[in-house]
């Protein structure tokens, strides 16, 4: 694919404020989903949380 830019699973990592942000769908234990934000000064530091 061309112009992709994001790993698999990666998902959801974006400009935010002065920094990045992202999210990740959790499915708790009766099955509802949420969404968990982390944040970080660089992109990277996002992914590794």
């Amino acid at each position: 694919m061309p112009g992709r830019t994001r790993a698999n699973g990666e998902g959801s990592i974006f400009p935010y404020r002065n920094g990045f942000a992202a999210y990740v769908w959790v499915t708790k234990p009766d099955g509802r989903r949420i969404r968990t934000y982390v944040y970080g000064k660089t992109r990277e530091a996002v992914h590794d949380k």
